[in-house]
Parts: C-alpha cells; structure tokens; sequence
C-alpha cells in the first residue's frame, strides 16, 4: 500500500500526465467519463426505483452508482470533479494555472456531451419504460428535487459530494491491486450517495433525463432550472470541495518531507 506521502507524489505525476494530452485524445477521455457516470446513474435510477425501504435504498443506490467511478479510474477516463485535484500539482509549481483550466474546461464539455450521448441512448431504448413506467416517475422525481433547491443548499451539497469523491480518487492511488481500488472507491461514494450529496457530471444525466421523460401535463422542468437553479451551484461546490478541502490541504500536509505523522 502506499504512503499519504506517496500518494501525494502519484497525485503530481497523474496531473503532469493529464497536462500531455492531445486536446483529441483528453476530449475523447472526457466523453467516456461523462458516459460512465450516467451508466452508473442509470443503474442507480433503475434499481432504487424498485426500492419500498429508505435505509436500503440509500445504501444500496450508493452501491450502484459508485460503478461510474470505478469505471473512470480504472479506464484512466477524464472527469471535471476528480481533475479538481490538479490544484495540488499547481501549489507544487508542477504545472500551471492555466494548464489546469484548459483541462477543466475541456473535460466539463466532454463530461457533459458523454452524458447527454447516453441520456438520449437510455431515451431511444425506452428503458424508462420499465415497471410500467416506475423508472420514469422515479427519473422525474429526482430531477424535480434537484432543480428545486435553494441554490446554496445546491452549492454546499456540491462541496461534501466532492471532498467525498476526490478522497475517493486519493485513496484508490493509496492500492496497487484493482480489488483495492475499487473498494477503496466504494465506501466514499456510497457515503455521498446515501447522503444526497450534489454531483455536477451525474446531475448532467439525472436532470436531462428527468426532462426528457416527463409528461406534456407535468410542470415542465426548463433548461434555465438545470443550468442556473442546480448545475451552476453545484459545479461551484464541487470545485470548492475538490480544490480547497480535498487537493490544497492534503498537499500542504504531505508536501514536505517532515509532514509525516
């Protein structure tokens, strides 16, 4: 296994090696990433659907959705709410600023037009059918919760959701075999799924979905909910929660050599 201190070291060379990416080969990283987090949110929605008991549902809508990020890093996959850990290789003057952001930005478009790929695959498919249309009123139902939350309730969701899964991203470096990654992976976020903590790159699946199967006597839920009322407070708190309280302060622990407890 390896060290805090190690881990940091791992952190800084896997965001030197992000920085080296051909814009085609980091764009294409980023669809897959943004598909990824919708298959894991699809099987989230299709399995808690079905669910009658609360606790269960939690625990094991966790479980399903954490096959997303299993996928990411396992495939090496590029997704905007992990790469906010790049923030520690800029405090080591490793890479730039500007490095950083090229990269944010082109991995938040990829993620979103990943997910909309599979939003409108899950569409086509008529899997929202499913339990005579359950999995539709379950998909509507969620979207409606999230685009109506105060937009700093939205914002501070944003933040525990991304400390819990850039420590997710952290602690897998921390396993040198794929079973250790992946349970490493697990219980973070399972623990922000069961908390109803918010997920930028999820939610561009969860509300697009909710949009796309709900019925024309529903109060429509519009493109200005899902981008002003969830997604702008919720890409903000992911990037608070990514960069200062996950990737700044695990650096200025472990950046030093005497920084070992």
């Amino acid at each position: 296994m390896n060290s805090p201190a190690e881990i940091l070291s791992l952190l800084i060379a896997w965001s030197v090696k992000k920085t080296g990416y051909t814009f085609k080969s980091l764009f294409i990283l980023s669809l897959f990433a943004g598909m990824f987090i919708a298959l894991g949110a699809v099987f989230f929605t299709t399995i808690t659907a079905f669910s009658t008991n609360q606790g269960t549902f939690k625990v094991i809508g966790g479980i399903c959705f954490s096959l997303g990020l299993i996928l990411v890093v396992l495939t090496g996959a590029e997704l905007f709410t992990g790469n906010n850990l790049m923030i520690a290789a800029v405090a080591e003057r490793k890479i730039t600023t500007a490095d950083m952001m090229k990269n944010w930005l082109t991995t938040y478009i990829g993620n979103l037009l990943g997910s909309l790929i599979v939003v409108m695959l899950v569409y086509f498919s008529q899997h929202h059918l499913i339990g005579d249309g359950k999995v539709a009123n379950h998909m509507i139902a969620i979207a409606e919760n999230k685009v109506n939350l105060p937009f700093f309730t939205a914002l501070s969701k944003g933040v525990l959701c991304n400390l819990l899964v850039c420590l997710a991203v952290l602690i897998s470096q921390a396993a040198k075999s794929v079973p250790g990654k992946i349970l490493c992976i697990l219980f973070p976020i399972t623990a922000f799924v069961a908390m109803g903590f918010e997920h930028s790159v999820a939610n561009m699946f969860f509300i697009p979905m909710g949009m796309m199967v709900q019925g024309p006597y529903m109060p429509p839920i519009t493109t200005y909910q899902f981008l002003f009322s969830n997604l702008l407070p919720v890409t903000i708190g992911n990037i608070i929660g990514g960069t200062i309280l996950a990737g700044l302060l695990y650096q200025q622990a472990w950046s030093k050599p005497t920084g070992e407890l």
